[in-house]
């Protein structure tokens, strides 16, 4: 059997059991385990690993059945696992209250109880009515219907069914709103400045024109009040209207205050609405306000550790404030670790956020004189170089030379120019190409002539460069600071001198500088 035939045993046991929190497994333990069986020895075993090694297990359990028969007793114990969370979790939160309810009322109508079938659809009802829970008050509907056909088929239903209609509908604008802000969404790019389309624009102004005024309709329920100041306010962003996009998010954020019930049931909306909102304020310059919703959050998250998976998007909003700002410094050594850390805890390597904060890592190194610091960046970019978008491959290739430059490994550039001329064919496809071809070209030539000429070389690509302002290429190495290198280069001094000419720069634009 070749490596490739091989199969690497699955750890998705070990990843379950990883994830479960201290208060889950004593639950489990409790009231789904005994001392004499073999899943839970099995789990305690998984429980007490670093990391999953199935020989491991084997070898501990080769006097027992469960060695030969370790995939189906992985299985068993994942059932029971998610059996025991599901228990633990029930009714915890309104969307469980619900769906227990809707299931227990099932029941008891099939046991014919119906005066305690009727109560108990009732109170999902109630529940549903009061926290705006319209997916699963559609439901509710439709079982009391059936419920009252089978129960009298001659009865009048029209009232109940015209309820259902009115709540079918509300659920319809709501996905239609749903997909309007999605569709917002990705016009949103992390790693570059904002720049809409013609067509984008034409999107934003027709959505503006036709957007309903929600208290005029007597509409003041939180969801739609919540699509409502969101779409609008990233509209208004969109359109540079930005005092206008700033009121409406911060109408949205008075808006979970007012309904905190909301705001704790559904974290995943209120933090999305925040980001949204940071996200704006800083690409717009807002950056005092900026710092104010950073810290916020920073306390958020505090009172809620549940929650810290989500902290991977304020870590990449805040190294790219200091990216902007130019307070590098600022963003220390500890700092950074604690930004790795993090990525590393949670397992996300892979997710696009972390390559757009290694970018910016690896840019404030450089800028901070710590070229070696920016390869390690740029080496865990290389990791997942096949699911970047191709703009952004190139662009983080090209800005890795840089740091390259910066140690004097000419001989790496070389080869690296020498592996892309013999590649090129297979990469041209029209995206950015004009401005790739022009750095290759300047990179060449700096590995060509000596140092006393690269300041010359620097000025005259610094002259040329206002060609290439719509190249998206060149529009995410701008962000990461390209000019300000091709400067230090023009000026023949240190990269690390020009920190605190972009942070007076950033200074007497906003009055304003976030320190973490």
């Amino acid at each position: 059997m070749t490596l490739r035939q091989m199969k690497t045993p699955k750890d998705n046991i070990f990843r379950l059991i990883s994830a479960m929190t201290a208060a889950e497994k004593r639950y489990f333990k409790r009231h789904y385990s005994s001392d004499k069986n073999l899943l839970t020895e099995l789990f305690d075993f998984i429980n007490g690993m670093t990391s999953y090694r199935e020989e491991a297990i084997k070898e501990h359990f080769s006097d027992s059945k469960l060695a030969k028969n370790l995939k189906v007793y992985k299985v068993q114990l994942s059932d029971l696992l998610l059996k025991s969370l599901a228990s633990y979790h029930s009714k915890k939160t309104v969307q469980s209250k619900i769906r227990i309810g809707l299931e227990e009322a099932d029941i008891l109508f099939k046991k014919e109880l119906f005066d305690l079938a009727e109560a108990k659809l009732q109170r999902a009802k109630d529940l549903c009515l009061k926290t705006g829970a319209n997916a699963q008050l559609l439901e509710v509907y439709c079982l009391e219907s059936k419920y009252k056909k089978l129960l009298n088929p001659f009865c009048n239903r029209q009232s109940l069914l015209n309820e259902l209609e009115e709540i079918a509908q509300l659920n319809n604008r709501y996905l239609v709103w749903q997909n309007q802000l999605e569709k917002l969404n990705q016009f949103k790019n992390s790693l570059f400045p904002l720049q809409l389309s013609s067509h984008q624009r034409e999107y934003c102004q027709h959505l503006l024109a036709n957007m309903p005024d929600s208290k005029a309709e007597g509409q003041s329920g939180f969801y739609t009040l919540f699509y409502h100041y969101r779409i609008k306010g990233t509209v208004h962003f969109y359109l540079d209207n930005t005092i206008e996009g700033q009121q409406q998010f911060e109408s949205l954020l008075r808006l979970f205050e007012e309904f905190s019930s909301t705001k704790e049931r559904h974290p995943g909306h209120y933090l999305a609405s925040v980001y949204d909102y940071l996200y704006f304020l800083i690409e717009f310059r807002r950056y005092r306000r900026a710092g104010e919703i950073i810290d916020y959050l920073q306390a958020y998250f505090e009172e809620h550790p549940e929650l810290s998976r989500s902290k991977l998007f304020l870590y990449l909003l805040m190294v790219n404030l200091c990216l902007r700002q130019g307070n590098f410094e600022d963003f220390s050594e500890p700092h950074i670790q604690e930004v790795v850390n993090h990525i590393q805890h949670y397992q996300l390597q892979k997710h696009p956020d972390t390559i757009s904060i290694y970018l910016r890592l690896a840019v404030i190194s450089l800028m901070c004189n710590n070229p070696q610091r920016a390869h390690y960046f740029f080496r865990r970019i290389q990791l997942q170089k096949n699911q970047l978008p191709k703009s952004l491959s190139i662009a983080s290739d090209l800005m890795e030379m840089v740091s390259h430059y910066e140690t004097k490994d000419i001989f790496l550039i070389k080869n690296w120019l020498h592996t892309y001329r013999r590649k090129q064919p297979e990469q041209t496809d029209g995206n950015g190409q004009d401005f790739q071809a022009a750095f290759i070209d300047f990179l060449t030539e700096l590995t060509k002539t000596s140092k006393l000429q690269h300041a010359g070389l620097a000025t005259q690509f610094l002259g040329q460069i206002d060609q290439y302002k719509n190249d998206p290429i060149y529009l995410v190495m701008s962000a990461l600071m390209l000019e300000e290198w091709l400067s230090a280069l023009k000026e023949n001094t240190p990269l690390s001198d020009r920190v605190e000419k972009i942070k007076a720069r950033m200074y007497a634009e906003t009055d304003f500088l976030y320190c973490w």
